[in-house]
């Protein structure tokens, strides 16, 4: 018999495009919930550039803006890691909306190299 824990498989989506114009954050979004949901892979979403825009949802500004606002909960739900951009201004100005984590080049670097698979939204 095996007491080891189950090693999941961790993957990290790398989100950078803004919301307004592309569906893609919305998209990974609605991805990492779904999947985290499966409990058998360990996602993390790292939100940079125009992307973190996608935090401010609840205006009908951005495209599938449903799926940010419906399946963003479900990911700290199911206690999967959220990062922005360190220093980014859209987070310095709206810290109480975005409560998640900052992470600068070098981090993201050494986060990247921990992950079996990373994909760029």
């Amino acid at each position: 018999m095996n007491d080891q824990p189950v090693q999941h498989r961790r993957v990290l989506l790398i989100v950078t495009r803004d919301p307004r114009t592309s569906g893609r954050v919305a998209e990974a979004i609605r991805f990492t919930a779904g999947v985290s949901a499966w409990q058998k892979v360990d996602m993390t979403l790292y939100f940079g550039g125009n992307a973190v825009q996608g935090f401010l949802a609840g205006e009908n500004r951005f495209i599938d803006e449903d799926n940010i606002v419906d399946f963003l909960p479900l990911i700290t739900e199911h206690k999967q890691e959220i990062y922005v951009e360190c220093g980014h201004p859209v987070v310095a100005a709206n810290r109480d909306l975005i409560p998640y984590p900052e992470l600068d080049l070098n981090q993201l670097a050494a986060l990247c190299a921990v992950q079996d698979c990373v994909m760029r939204f």
